[in-house]
């Protein structure tokens, strides 16, 4: 299980850096400018965490569903017959697993995937005009449905990297803090308390080992004092956190 969430880890991070919004979606500042009058609906079969308008520049997340008729539909108003182009990116080693080019007003893309089983994957999506002319990108990161046994599992993973690590990656007594920080995480999820989880793991943890994900080196304020062993566990970190946030607005039934 530690190597499966492993894999997932790096992309995942870069692409979720966001607070949730909404039903399920997650927002960050658009790039471009759409173009004036461009509007794009997306609609998923079965019902999934979010349908409605996706802003340019958005980051929706949805679950992973069942294999052929799992969908998502994205539909361009406002204008005729566009080029689409998507591109699906593996989350965990960011390689790109198929692209290709679509032409109409609708694009339709599976909620599932051959290739990468249970593994979370993103589809970069882009309208343009039959001139080429930028008309609006977005993004669907599609994510296995988390539950409390899942976070637990992935709680457990977290320490078990902890474990893993040498006492000399961090600094002298923090290792000791940093797994007192995860029980309490835990104590919290096995509670119900899904947001506490976020809170003690956003303060207490993210924050002391953010700084090679920031700016290339550890710093001032970090517990993990290099940088290999931050790469090992702020992925971790972000993923759990998540992770939680989608469990505390989208209870598993």
């Amino acid at each position: 299980m530690y190597g499966r969430k492993r894999i997932i880890l790096s992309l995942v991070v870069a692409a979720l850096m966001i607070s949730i919004a909404g039903a399920g979606a997650l927002s960050v500042a658009p790039k471009t400018e759409a173009s004036d009058g461009v509007t794009v609906a997306l609609t998923t079969s079965p019902p999934n965490i979010y349908s409605g308008v996706v802003p340019n520049g958005t980051t929706v997340y949805l679950y992973q569903g069942a294999k052929p008729t799992a969908t998502a539909t994205l539909v361009l108003a406002g204008g005729s017959d566009v080029n689409w182009y998507h591109k699906e990116i593996d989350l965990g080693n960011n390689v790109k697993i198929s692209e290709s080019g679509t032409r109409g007003n609708t694009l339709l893309i599976p909620l599932w995937n051959d290739v990468e089983g249970a593994r979370p994957w993103k589809v970069e999506v882009s309208a343009h005009s039959g001139g080429s002319q930028f008309l609006w990108q977005g993004t669907l990161v599609i994510v296995p449905k988390p539950t409390k046994a899942s976070v637990l599992t992935d709680i457990n993973a977290l320490t078990a990297t902890v474990n893993r690590l040498s006492c000399s990656a961090f600094l002298p007594g923090t290792k000791l803090a940093v797994l007192t920080v995860i029980n309490a995480a835990k104590m919290k999820v096995n509670a119900g308390s899904y947001g506490g989880a976020v809170t003690t793991l956003k303060v207490s943890l993210l924050a002391r080992t953010d700084g090679c994900a920031k700016q290339g080196k550890p710093d001032s304020d970090d517990w993990v004092r290099t940088c290999a062993a931050q790469g090992a566990l702020y992925p971790q970190v972000q993923y759990l956190i998540i992770e939680l946030q989608l469990l505390q607005q989208h209870p598993a039934a």
